[in-house]
């Protein structure tokens, strides 16, 4: 897979707006990665927050809720397997229709959605994952499916959206990949421990909620991005859109 994605990017061209860069070649950094460290600190901080809930949404459903439903519900492997992928069979579809009632109503209200909703369902989408039940497996990890979708369509689009494009990829690779490191990467032994260390099913629930609690300040924080002009040159992310999004 690695060589196909190798032979893929190396036939892609750079995007339009980075190639507009680099007609002019004293507009395109050298150092982005200092740059955007110096100057954009404050959007690495809030891509890091939003892709950490992210993150931690799609360690749990892709990597987690298998072990969870043979560990602790008591599944087969090839049933929890299938509950699994049934799960996924009805959320992929829903990420890009999300992804398209973001560029009508803007990136916020998406997660303003979605990390409520990870407030509110994962406790029940726990508990009915845990009943013992096929079906309940399902529609449980749906529960917490669900609000990922919102998510995960609204980050995809925001990390792209709130840098200048001289340091687009230096900013986005930060704040997406250390928040992914650390609580993607780490979402399924947390999550173990957490289970064993208190005895309760429900514990990871817990933590996805505490986790979305500590990422909404952030939130409220973020710039609406659609709208924004991808070539805004040196200006901040936070500097006002070339095109302002129509009143919702």
């Amino acid at each position: 897979m690695a060589l196909v994605g190798l032979f893929i990017r190396l036939r892609m061209d750079e995007p339009p707006a980075f190639r507009a860069l680099r007609e002019q070649e004293e507009r395109v950094e050298s150092t982005p990665t200092r740059e955007a460290i110096r100057d954009h600190g404050r959007s690495i901080l809030l891509v890091f927050a939003i892709a950490s809930l992210s993150a931690l949404g799609a360690y749990t459903l892709g990597t987690y809720f298998v072990t969870y439903l043979q560990e602790v519900v008591g599944f087969s492997n090839t049933t929890a397997i299938a509950a699994n992928f049934l799960a996924f069979f009805v959320t992929v579809p829903l990420v890009p229709i999300i992804g398209m009632l973001g560029d009508r109503i803007g990136r916020k209200p998406l997660l303003l959605i979605g990390a409520p909703g990870f407030i509110l369902l994962s406790l029940p989408g726990y508990l009915l994952a845990s009943s013992g039940n096929f079906f309940g497996a399902i529609v449980g990890q749906l529960l917490v499916a669900l609000p990922w979708s919102f998510v995960v369509s609204a980050v995809v689009v925001i990390i792209v959206e709130i840098f200048p494009a001289r340091v687009r990829y230096s900013g986005a690779s930060i704040g997406y990949n250390l928040g992914y490191m650390i609580f993607g990467g780490t979402a399924p032994i947390v999550a173990t421990f957490l289970v064993s260390a208190t005895g309760s099913s429900t514990a990871p629930a817990i933590y996805l909620i505490v986790v979305a609690l500590l990422v909404l300040p952030a939130i409220f924080l973020l710039p609406e991005t659609r709208g924004y002009d991808l070539l805004r040159g040196a200006d901040r992310a936070q500097t006002a859109p070339t095109t302002r999004p129509e009143a919702t």
